[in-house]
């Protein structure tokens, strides 16, 4: 939805060369580490502890609290968000009504979300967890995780698994892959 790619859809402008994006990627990787920034999550970089707190709750499963037009509540459970629209959320308030979506997350929502927010970072995903909470799922992505290890993708760092640099770059296969459908 960026202005961009409605340009690139206008033919405006052609999108770049994969293999140019990836090796800008690498380049940009590499000097912020240099730099002594850590890629700390698959689309953010900081200096040693000083990750962001705020996005920390979504990729490690706690609850949040949204507030204001378009904000979202997490409570492990479910999700709710606010109205996006400025001028209906204000009315609402004045009027001492939230105006608010909800959606109770399923076994397999809370599972898929466990997957795609835990491997967005440098901590990845704890396997004991995925196999004591999720264990119903386990005998159909074991397999996969070895090949995605196999592949260069990903890597065990004590009983997490976590994607490399390279697995980032393949991260929407990986989720997708991995993801329960019912």
């Amino acid at each position: 939805g960026s202005v961009f790619a409605r340009q690139i859809e206008k033919g405006i402008f052609a999108p770049p060369p994969e293999e140019k994006v990836t090796e800008e990627y690498f380049f940009v990787a590499d000097a912020l580490r240099e730099m002594g920034f850590e890629h700390y999550e698959i689309s953010n970089f900081a200096r040693a502890g000083k990750y962001s707190v705020h996005n920390s709750n979504y990729w490690s499963k706690k609850p949040y609290i949204g507030l204001g037009p378009s904000a979202h509540s997490f409570n492990l459970h479910s999700r709710q968000w606010n109205v996006a629209n400025v001028k209906t959320y204000s009315e609402s308030l004045d009027k001492d009504i939230l105006k608010f979506d909800f959606e109770e997350l399923t076994e397999v929502d809370q599972y898929n979300e466990y997957i795609m927010t835990g491997l967005r970072t440098m901590w990845g995903i704890n396997l004991d967890i995925l196999q004591s909470t999720y264990k119903k799922y386990w005998s159909s992505v074991e397999s996969r995780i070895a090949a995605y290890i196999q592949q260069g993708w990903a890597k065990r760092d004590g009983n997490h698994l976590v994607l490399t640099e390279r697995g980032w770059l393949v991260s929407d296969y990986i989720f997708c892959d991995l993801f329960v459908i019912s």
